[in-house]
């Protein structure tokens, strides 16, 4: 399997070079280069066509969400990992919208990083824990809305399948959606499957950003 290519983005030399550093020792990572604001973020992408972008909310140069939508726009393939020190609801939510695969705070520990990269180069939508309890809680206020109110406007998703889906939507594993909700791995996937299905969506990241897109998180 082809090592996943990375590009860093952020505008503070120490944390863009030791972050370079950190990854380019990882064997089972490339990093294809580095820059220092928004608009040089777009420009290599285009030019490397990398499998993940890291980027900080705190860019220079252009607003973040011109850097996201930039880089979507010339490297659809690429997936966007946001690394900030912003803990802001607004900014988790403007950054999953326009198609970021995952929101992680610089505080994470190294290796917590390298796995986490690995997880979203394989698919998964990954976001830090204390703000994955946030966006937890608000799908919990849900939780005493009617079933049917879930049927016209959230495709006809089931209660259970709005639960799945809240959790793959912070970053869960099939094994501890199983875990949380008392059921089988395997009824996990089958519930995925018909979420896909329902929601006219390819994987489980793009249907967690729709989720969010329609509303199914309160912001």
């Amino acid at each position: 399997m082809l090592k996943p290519r990375i590009l860093i983005a952020d505008k503070r030399e120490i944390f863009r070079e030791g972050l370079f550093k950190i990854l380019e020792d990882q064997a089972q990572f490339e990093v294809v280069d580095r820059c220092s604001n928004g608009f040089e973020c777009v420009d290599r992408a285009k030019a490397l066509k990398p499998d993940i972008v890291i980027l900080d909310t705190d860019i220079q140069d252009c607003n973040f969400l011109e850097a996201i939508a930039g880089t979507r726009y010339v490297s659809p393939q690429s997936r966007i990992v946001m690394l900030t020190h912003s803990e802001k609801d607004q900014d988790l939510f403007s950054s999953l919208k326009l198609g970021a695969s995952a929101y992680l705070t610089k505080d994470i520990e190294v290796h917590d990083l390298v796995h986490s990269i690995s997880r979203i180069n394989a698919g998964e939508v990954i976001i830090t824990p204390p703000m994955a309890d946030n966006m937890l809680r608000e799908f919990a206020n849900l939780e005493g809305m009617k079933e049917a109110t879930f049927t016209d406007k959230d495709y006809g998703l089931s209660k259970r399948e709005v639960e799945v889906l809240s959790l793959v939507a912070v970053g869960k594993t099939n094994r501890e959606i199983a875990e949380q909700l008392f059921i089988s791995e395997n009824t996990v996937k089958v519930h995925l499957s018909t979420i896909l299905e329902k929601m006219h969506v390819r994987n489980r990241q793009e249907a967690a950003i729709l989720a969010i897109e329609k509303g199914f998180i309160p912001h």
